[in-house]
């Protein structure tokens, strides 16, 4: 009744969350017509760890692999580039590329990406970077600032 239907199967979110949060808009007494009331109290937090940070390095963790196999890093775009260029090690593989959308990456290729909650992705193009890596939730990724060489 209150979202679109038929409803997308790649971008269902959208067809529930963006009409649900007009009809609220509109008529706030909807709320006590749309799903559950949640008791606060039984509000489960998620304590993530936090990135370290030292001078020149980054140790991230991951907390999370979604259903496309990226691997979510407990980082933001900011801390990523807190210290500017950078060159990031896990499972063997080095990764320096960060990308704005997933069509900017070469077919194969490993790289960065901001989430759409925020936090850094490790992704592949057209594939699972997780399956092609082995990650696992709370795996240690090793981010270090690189260096530019000095022109003489």
């Amino acid at each position: 009744k209150y979202f679109l239907l038929p409803l997308s199967s790649t971008f269902w979110g959208r067809d529930v969350f963006a009409p649900v949060s007009a009809h609220i808009f509109q008529n706030k007494n909807i709320l006590k017509n749309i799903g559950k009331e949640i008791d606060p109290d039984k509000i489960k937090f998620c304590n993530l760890p936090l990135a370290e940070k030292k001078e020149g390095k980054i140790t991230a963790t991951v907390v999370y692999i979604d259903p496309f196999g990226n691997i979510v890093l407990n980082l933001t775009k900011k801390e990523l580039f807190w210290q500017g260029r950078f060159s990031a090690h896990y499972r063997k593989k080095t990764i320096s590329k960060f990308y704005n959308f997933y069509a900017q990456a070469k077919e194969g290729e490993l790289f960065f990406i901001e989430g759409s909650f925020g936090f850094i992705e490790l992704s592949l193009k057209n594939s699972s970077a997780a399956d092609k890596l082995e990650a696992k939730t709370m795996d240690k990724i090793i981010i270090v600032k690189k260096y530019e060489k000095k022109k003489s």
